[in-house]
């Protein structure tokens, strides 16, 4: 990792204040959790939109994510983790297919993940014990998060059918997910999207690495 990198990194953290700051460092220490790996065939049919407001999506940039942070300070403790989680997710490289779903006012309601095969040379370099590489034709969600006054309203489901059909028409017919076992609301989210559990990944985290028996 690049020296400014790692300043940025930190700056994310700094950011949670130094008691939130700690936590995540402490819990970062060691933890052992459990991941199922989900996946469906992308149809010609896509998912139902059955959100209660309008959502655009488009790719996230740098401004974005700035502007995500920043306004990451006047949310609890537990959701500036999530949101930190994601800064560092997309500075370690996944920056081509970050989306953002924004409202009818132009406000971030969510941030979500589309990942593909030719992004495996980031898995490779940071992740290979954490995901399994795309074979040719398969995508990935990950690492959506909604803000706290847009739950409740179906966007986690409209977001991915949205990606999906995204998918379909670059030609993408297989989608992976990765839900940790206890994240019982996005699990039957994805399960009513037509997704099906594959298996039970357990995922050991020591010392800030975490490592999946993939």
């Amino acid at each position: 990792m690049h020296a400014s990198s790692r300043y940025r990194d930190l700056s994310a953290l700094a950011g949670l204040g130094l008691t939130s700051g700690s936590k995540v460092l402490l819990r970062n220490l060691f933890s052992i959790n459990h991941y199922y790996l989900l996946e469906r065939r992308i149809l010609p049919v896509g998912v139902k939109n059955d959100s209660r407001m309008d959502l655009s999506l488009a790719r996230a940039d740098e401004g974005d994510i700035e502007d995500i942070l920043a306004g990451s300070k006047n949310l609890g403790p537990e959701d500036r983790k999530e949101i930190v989680s994601r800064v560092l997710f997309y500075r370690s490289g996944f920056k081509k297919n970050c989306y953002i779903g924004r409202d009818k006012k132009g406000n971030i309601a969510l941030l979500q993940w589309l990942i593909c095969p030719d992004e495996n040379s980031v898995i490779d370099g940071s992740y290979s014990r954490k995901f399994y590489r795309l074979a040719p034709g398969e995508v990935m969600f990950e690492n959506i998060f909604v803000f706290p006054r847009y739950r409740g309203r179906g966007l986690l489901s409209a977001s991915t059918g949205m990606l999906l059909e995204i998918a379909r028409k670059d030609g993408y017919r297989r989608a992976l997910g990765y839900i940790r076992k206890d994240r019982i609301p996005a699990l039957n989210e994805f399960l009513k999207m037509g997704f099906r559990l594959v298996r039970l990944i357990r995922e050991v985290k020591f010392l800030g690495i975490a490592a999946r028996n993939l």
